[in-house]
């Protein structure tokens, strides 16, 4: 059982569509975190990226962008044993676990060291990153071509009418 689609599946149009809504999309949701990055720099006060994600934050960015990944999978999804199954249920156990890591900084004040709080910071949002990307490309392929479907239906009515279609 393949995972992912083979390229030769997934169109140029599909990638160009989700490209666009993903950068969209990821911008919206990163934006305090990309405003507090140029805000550091233009200040000159710039010291890495620790700042920014040494309180959890990259966790609940994780969470945001898994928390729609499940919903596209798990609306995609036919059978509770198929390829967008098995994602749904990764996805939502490394988004609940990203949600109790942030919660226990949060709520419990718990000190992560560096090498704990770095890799998995790092390695949930590139996680999550990726998923995103794939359950927004999984929704294009499965998604109407609105423009399509509405063309269809506007020659069906032109030809009860008698009408010339498009």
């Amino acid at each position: 059982m393949k995972i992912f689609p083979k390229l030769s599946a997934v169109t140029l149009e599909s990638h160009k569509n989700t490209i666009v809504f993903f950068v969209v999309t990821l911008v919206a949701n990163l934006l305090p975190l990309l405003l507090g990055v140029l805000i550091a720099v233009v200040r000159e006060k710039w010291s890495g990226l620790e700042p920014f994600y040494s309180g959890g934050e990259f966790y609940i960015y994780s969470a945001a962008l898994l928390g729609s990944s499940c919903y596209i999978f798990y609306t995609l999804k036919k059978k509770n044993y198929d390829k967008l199954s098995l994602l749904f249920f990764l996805s939502g156990f490394i988004g609940l676990a990203s949600s109790l890591l942030y919660a226990l900084l949060i709520a419990d004040k718990a000190q992560f060291s560096q090498a704990v709080l770095t890799p998995t910071s790092y390695g949930i949002l590139t996680y999550a990153v990726f998923i995103y990307y794939y359950a927004e490309l999984t929704d294009q392929r499965k998604g109407v071509n609105v423009g399509a479907q509405e063309r269809k239906d506007i020659d069906d009515i032109k030809g009860e009418l008698g009408g010339e279609q498009t």
